[in-house]
């Protein structure tokens, strides 16, 4: 969801004043008709629903700048081997022992579980090394 709405192109929610309570339960009422027309039966199945906009997310989390919740810029000098620092390559940290892991490492935003595989593929490769100095 955009972080401030700029309009509705169907007309219906005022988006003036942000993400308000009101245009929150506009938007998540137009979402469930929307889904109710696949599922006829959802509307009477729904009791109750929860939602968490762009701003909500950013007061919750001071590093979902804007309400973005996959680690800020992704930009070129954020990217590869320069995220999340320069001094920071493929995980490790200046902690020994202490490897880096989420949106804010590489691959990126977005990829659920890649910096993760990747940290373990290092962690892996430096044991299986070790193992054949031994």
């Amino acid at each position: 969801m955009p972080y401030q709405p700029v309009g509705d192109a169907a007309g219906e929610l005022d988006v003036t004043g942000g993400w308000t309570k009101e245009l929150t339960e506009g938007y998540v009422r137009r979402v469930l008709t929307r889904v109710a027309r696949h599922a006829p039966d959802l509307p009477g199945k729904v009791l109750a629903w929860d939602a968490v906009t762009p701003t909500d997310l950013a007061s919750y989390n001071p590093n979902a700048v804007a309400g973005d919740p996959y680690g800020g810029s992704a930009e070129l000098d954020q990217n590869l081997l320069w995220r999340p620092l320069p001094g920071a390559p493929r995980h490790a940290t200046p902690v020994p022992g202490l490897w880096q892991i989420g949106a804010s490492t590489h691959p990126g935003p977005g990829l659920g579980g890649g910096s993760g595989h990747l940290a373990a593929q290092q962690l892996i490769h430096s044991e299986h090394r070790r193992g054949h100095r031994r």
